[in-house]
């Protein structure tokens, strides 16, 4: 496995198409998530823009979102080969107890069986909705792990004990924990975090939710399709199946 913060996609990518369109029905049906409300970090944007917007994201250069000028390829950490097929990117709050789920149950399996194998690019992009305890502290956890090169390793462990930071008074000393777990440098994670040196970065991929449309955590891009919610360790490789032969398809003819 493969982790770079971060990669700008090479050239241009495959639209989803095919079958692929016949699951969103399911799909939004079996969605779980954490869900924004009102006042919160997410709201909708205007649904008849946010597919084609989604589409282009991944599809043509400049990869920047209309009219909020956000390097969407530069935000977040990507897993895998930069040159796999498929693309996905996650929009994620380390707080949410359904994103919990995903990262215990759902991704370990398609990392295995997809990010590993080259197939999938995988971008995690934190994000604070607003909705639990200590939210902007643990995106800030996470990203200042990755300005040292282990942003999976503290991704793990704040999701691994996510009850207990969160319903810690303060949960410094527990980051600062992971973070010596990690073997980072504790004075240079600590000071990130008070400094807030990847603040931009992170307010970046909450603007990004917002001109997306997406409505809760985890929401998710695959190859520039919006799907919302914890669906799923099967569902999920349906669509992956069915999107990486879609894409085939569509490559072996030359579209």
């Amino acid at each position: 496995m493969k982790l770079h913060h971060p990669t700008t996609p090479a050239g241009n990518r495959f639209a989803a198409r095919f079958g692929f369109r016949a699951l969103a029905p399911l799909v939004l049906a079996l969605a779980t998530g954490c869900a924004s409300g009102e006042g919160g970090a997410n709201p909708p944007a205007e649904e008849e823009s946010a597919q084609p917007l989604t589409r282009n994201l991944f599809a043509t250069p400049p990869e920047t979102l209309p009219g909020e000028q956000i390097d969407f390829p530069s935000l977040g950490f990507d897993f895998g080969s930069p040159d796999a097929t498929l693309r996905i990117a996650e929009l994620s709050d380390f707080g949410c107890g359904f994103c919990r789920k995903f990262h215990e149950e759902t991704f370990p399996v398609l990392q295995q069986e997809y990010i590993d194998a080259g197939t999938v690019l995988w971008k995690y992009i934190p994000i604070v909705t607003g909705m639990f305890p200590h939210g902007d502290l643990s995106a800030l956890a996470g990203e200042c792990a990755g300005e040292q090169g282990d942003f999976e390793g503290m991704m793990v462990r704040l999701f691994e004990d996510q009850g207990t930071w969160k319903g810690s008074g303060d949960p410094m000393p527990h980051f600062l924990g992971y973070a010596g777990e990690l073997g980072l440098n504790s004075e240079q994670f600590e000071s990130c975090i008070a400094e807030e040196r990847p603040g931009d970065r992170i307010a970046d991929g909450g603007r990004a939710a917002r001109a997306l449309g997406l409505r809760g955590t985890p929401s998710f891009l695959i190859n520039g399709f919006p799907v919302q919610g914890a669906l799923p360790t099967q569902l999920f490789r349906d669509i992956l199946d069915n999107e990486l032969a879609a894409l085939a398809e569509a490559a072996g003819s030359g579209n």
